[in-house]
């Protein structure tokens, strides 16, 4: 039986387990494939079968294997002697923790180089290269939780606490035919891995979703936010207390189920600014910033890149792919990175074309610049504020083949206006160099008007679908890179913060709003739910916030289509939601930022998205939320639309919800008070007559 967590005493589970088969010591102590001793855990969640069969290889066609026999070679390790006794070492403690095997030469089905990479400790990392059998792999789209995701979690003030799981991927065990496809060679002994390496292709992926199994049971019984970015999870509440204590649940409760915890390097003293994903998140300030690690390391690095470029020093080319790629990693907090990367770049991209890229270079002195700048941001290590801005006033522009126009749309509902006509050396420009000229003109026509007004954030509008996606990357083509910088010194100069916005024109414009709102597929709920919604719980909401014409449930809506006049007001971000009763239903991909929009503001509203325990936004709905309903599969509550009509359009998987985000009475509740998770009442609804059940959903808050 599922225990609720809100119940717990100290020292119970969030899961209660059976008890597990006695061990040896020695089968207790290994860490290889350790959650298939833990069978009867994981069969109480039915998830048997997939821990059972562990980690297996996905050819990419029936005649992969027989390729792979044809071209298998022998690829021992080689290393000097003090690589070498490293290796043995390590070599040594995976046959301890039952991570690898030894095997005879003849069970071999592929070999697989290995290698040693050093860690920042000092010590080594031994890898698996198995970039050629990954070549006979099918490639499966697969995306992890990044910066953007904790950026829609996190609330203002919350406390928080890392958790670190040792060696994760050799959680899992490898299906035993497949196990002669990883094997390696190190001094004439041949080895196979019984537990998951790092190196294959699919490797994250099995990991994920082993993990996502037990934090999808784990975030139906808990209101701790928890977001997870392979073996590292980041738990989240606005309790410090209350964190604490669950946190200690939390852990229990993986251990329950196998993974084994590194606590040395976690951090589970409840903190408001806490390391994750290599960057400092300050809860109190909003605000992202570079560890203290990480900012000394690359100065280190840049510094000597510099001398490297000031003495022609010839280097590897891969030296300066991977300076480039970890500068780009800063573009989280210097949203202009690219901008002081291209020069650099240049003469990567030159050298690979004519060397390869197992070729040497010579850093152009020209790129010192570049990296002078960087040396000075990263010394300062200025913080980014991790909520977007709220536009203040919308600047639209346009350019033609004579000229340009901008209009300046003030909150009062005023209008100005400025044009201009193209200098004899500005006619012969490319439409999209235009089209940035005409941002960059506007941006300046009304710059004092926006300096008297107090305005520092600007949503402006473009119908030109390059120009808005070069500057909201701030990164673009060579020939267009020099005006997108441009705009951002001016920008800068001024005190500004833009946000761009594509306007549709006149041919694409019902194709491009249809394509924004089918980002979770062109769909509405079915009205008969509405009905039943609104008279359950007896609210009328007045506006539908992410809607067109054709699939609005409300008189009043706002929508993408900027030609629909009947609209309230076009994009939802783009203004406040206050003084309204909404119904939000919006695409999936943005459910996240969604529910962050809806956190930051005194809103009343009735939220339409799928019941989907597994995701990181689904604890924070629950805990924004005063009670649910949920509705049913996705194909009886939802209405496909006009775009779906390709067999190939398929509505989201599951049931859906309504959630009732009520942030009036949020703020005065206690954040102890949590929710039931309503599976015993729904069963007992099920029991009652329609008239029973109308009352009971009408009475109840799903609140202790």
């Amino acid at each position: 039986m599922l225990m609720q967590v809100w119940r717990h005493k100290q020292g119970e589970q969030l899961l209660e387990t059976p008890p597990q088969r006695s061990q040896t010591p020695v089968q207790q102590q290994q860490l290889g494939g350790k959650l298939m001793r833990y069978i009867t855990a994981w069969e109480t969640i039915n998830c048997r079968d997939f821990i059972q069969k562990g980690f297996y290889l996905i050819f990419k066609d029936n005649n992969s294997q027989e390729r792979l026999q044809q071209t298998i070679a022998q690829c021992p390790f080689q290393g000097n002697q003090t690589e070498m006794q490293a290796y043995k070492a390590m070599l040594q403690e995976e046959l301890q923790e039952g991570i690898i095997e030894e095997i005879p030469k003849e069970q071999v089905k592929w070999w697989n180089p290995t290698f040693l990479v050093p860690k920042p400790s000092g010590e080594w990392r031994k890898i698996l290269d198995a970039s050629l059998l990954n070549e006979e792999i099918q490639p499966l789209h697969f995306q992890m939780n990044g910066v953007e995701q904790v950026r829609y979690l996190l609330i203002p003030n919350d406390w928080a606490v890392t958790l670190d799981l040792k060696s994760a991927f050799h959680h899992l065990t490898v299906y035993p035919p497949h196990r002669a496809y990883l094997a390696f060679e190190v001094d004439n002994h041949h080895y196979q891995y019984r537990a998951m390496p790092f190196g294959c292709k699919h490797s994250p992926i099995f990991f994920t979703q082993a993990l996502t199994l037990l934090l999808t049971e784990i975030r139906k019984r808990t209101d701790i936010r928890i977001i997870n970015y392979s073996d590292d999870l980041l738990l989240l509440h606005q309790d410090k207390n209350w964190l604490f204590y669950q946190t200690q649940h939390i852990i229990n409760t993986l251990e329950q189920f196998g993974w084994t915890i590194a606590l040395n390097k976690c951090q589970l003293t409840p903190k408001q600014e806490i390391d994750f994903l290599g960057w400092t998140w300050n809860m109190t300030e909003m605000n992202i910033f570079m560890t203290k690690d990480r900012r000394h390391q690359l100065i280190d690095q840049v510094k000597q890149f510099i001398k490297n470029t000031q003495r022609h020093k010839i280097i590897k080319i891969k030296e300066t792919a991977a300076l480039i790629g970890r500068l780009n990693f800063l573009r989280t907090q210097f949203r202009e990175a690219s901008l002081y990367l291209m020069l650099l770049d240049s003469a990567k991209t030159r050298a690979v074309k004519t060397q390869g890229w197992t070729g040497m270079m010579i850093s152009p002195l020209e790129a010192l610049k570049e990296l002078y700048w960087w040396i000075k941001k990263i010394a300062e290590n200025k913080k980014q504020q991790i909520q977007d801005p709220i536009p203040q006033a919308t600047v639209v522009t346009d350019a033609s083949p004579q000229g340009w126009g901008a209009t300046l749309e003030l909150d009062s509902g005023e209008v100005l206006v400025a044009h201009g006509a193209w200098l004899s050396y500005q006619i012969h420009w490319t439409s999209n160099r235009k089209e940035l000229q005409a941002i960059h003109l506007g941006i300046i026509a009304f710059a004092r008007v926006c300096r008297e007004l107090q305005i520092t954030n600007l949503l402006v509008r473009s119908d030109n679908s390059t120009a808005v996606f070069d500057l909201r990357r701030l990164r673009a083509t060579d020939t267009l890179a020099p005006a997108v910088k441009e705009i951002y010194l001016t920008c800068q100069h001024l005190n500004i913060k833009i946000i761009t916005q594509h306007v549709p024109g006149k041919i694409n414009i019902i194709a491009d709003a249809l394509s924004r709102l089918c980002r979770s597929g062109d769909y509405h709920l079915h009205p008969s739910f509405l009905d039943q919604i609104r008279m359950i719980w007896n609210i009328q909401p007045t506006l539908d916030l992410f809607a067109s014409s054709t699939t609005k449930l409300l008189p009043r809506y706002v929508t993408v289509n900027t030609k629909d006049l009947q609209a309230q007001w076009i994009d939802a971000f783009s203004n406040t939601w206050t003084n309204e009763i909404l119904l939000v239903h919006p695409p999936i991909p943005i459910l996240s930022r969604v529910i962050s929009y809806l956190n930051n503001e005194m809103t009343f509203a009735i939220v339409i998205a799928p019941w989907w325990p597994g995701q990181p936004w689904f604890t924070s709905l629950m805990n924004q939320s005063s009670r649910y309903l949920i509705l049913g599969q996705s194909s009886q509550c939802l209405i496909k639309g006009l775009s779906m009509e390709n067999p190939k359009s398929f509505l989201p998987p599951g049931k859906i919800a309504a959630f009732l985000v009520d942030q009036k009475w949020r703020k005065e509740e206690c954040f102890q008070h949590r929710f039931q998770t309503g599976q015993d009442f729904l069963e007992e609804l099920s029991n009652c007559s329609s008239m029973d059940r109308d009352s009971r959903l009408r009475d109840t808050t799903f609140m202790q």
